[in-house]
């Protein structure tokens, strides 16, 4: 699947090669012209493993510039953007309000990636492992990034990262944020 490469509206399903949504054994390529940004709002509702509001499950992947408004709502591995992520984040943000039980985060639910200039704003609840910008947070780089919403939740519960093992965490202040953020 492959936009027309015609015009660089990617949100308009007539431009689609085939006129038809794009299954999960599609292989999918966005036109890269700076202006191209997934935002995804509405509602996400997931009753297993892996719950994001743009993504369930991100293995060995790259997400740059993306945001998610949606009301997340999950079990285990939920997240504002993605319920378990392995790869690469940078300059993404989420305003999702992110409900779960284990491993519940703002921006992710549970990481093994690198996290970079990215940050949250809605609130955060959960049972276990819950966090404004990470639920559970392994072996992971997160840099330059900062949560602002309310998280609440049981055990291992923090404003930032709910519970770390083997992670490297590197925050400024939220000023200099902001400032490398909107660059």
């Amino acid at each position: 699947w492959t936009g027309n490469m015609g015009t660089s509206d990617w949100k308009d399903c007539g431009n689609w090669e085939q006129g038809k949504v794009p299954t999960s054994s599609s292989t999918v390529v966005i036109p890269d012209n700076g202006d191209i940004q997934p935002i995804v709002s509405g509602n996400v509702t997931g009753n297993g493993l892996w719950t994001g509001g743009l993504v369930g499950f991100a293995y060995w992947g790259t997400i740059t510039s993306c945001s998610s408004s949606a009301t997340v709502i999950g079990t285990i591995y939920t997240g504002g953007l993605v319920g378990d992520f392995i790869g690469e984040m940078s300059n993404c943000a989420s305003s999702s309000t992110v409900t779960g039980t284990d491993a519940t985060g703002g921006l992710v639910g549970y990481s093994s990636g690198t996290i970079d200039k990215s940050y949250a704003t809605g609130d955060v609840t959960g049972t276990e492992d819950v966090g404004g910008i990470v639920g559970e947070n392994y072996d992971s780089n997160i840099s330059n990034s900062y949560a602002l919403g309310n998280v609440e939740g049981n055990d291992y519960v923090g404003g930032a990262i709910g519970l770390n093992s083997y992670g490297k965490i590197e925050f400024t202040s939220i000023a200099t944020l902001l400032d490398q953020c909107s660059k």
